[in-house]
């Protein structure tokens, strides 16, 4: 087999990183609509806010507690990890797709962002 010219290869490079970035802007995209449009209010009868037996609105929550931890440990070990695939899938002797190989990298970013949190939660 003979290997994959340099040229060809750093188009692939280029247009895998392009899916990849879109898969993970739609992916952005959906969680940022779906937390605009949790409640911004507790049930009838509820106390609001913190402390004292009150309790947060689902919206306050997610943005108080889980977009931190999105941005500071999930996205980056997520990044990390599809930077790793794609890299990985370049450099074989005979490259997929740019799609397949983009669609590979994202996808393992997603599934090892939140595995390497929940790992650190059960140590």
């Amino acid at each position: 087999m003979k290997p994959t010219p340099l040229p060809r290869r750093r188009a692939v490079v280029w247009q895998s990183l392009a899916f990849m970035t879109a898969l993970y802007g739609l992916l952005i995209g959906g969680l940022t609509l779906w937390v605009m449009q949790l409640p911004r209010s507790v049930g009838y009868g509820e106390c609001e806010g913190i402390g004292f037996g009150c309790t947060l609105s689902p919206h306050e929550t997610w943005v108080v507690f889980v977009v931190p931890v999105l941005r500071l440990v999930i996205l980056p070990v997520a990044l990390l990890a599809s930077t790793v695939m794609l890299g990985y899938q370049v450099t074989r002797r005979q490259p997929k797709s740019a799609w397949t190989i983009g669609t590979m990298s994202a996808l393992t970013g997603w599934l090892a962002g939140p595995s390497v949190l929940l790992l650190l939660s059960i140590l």
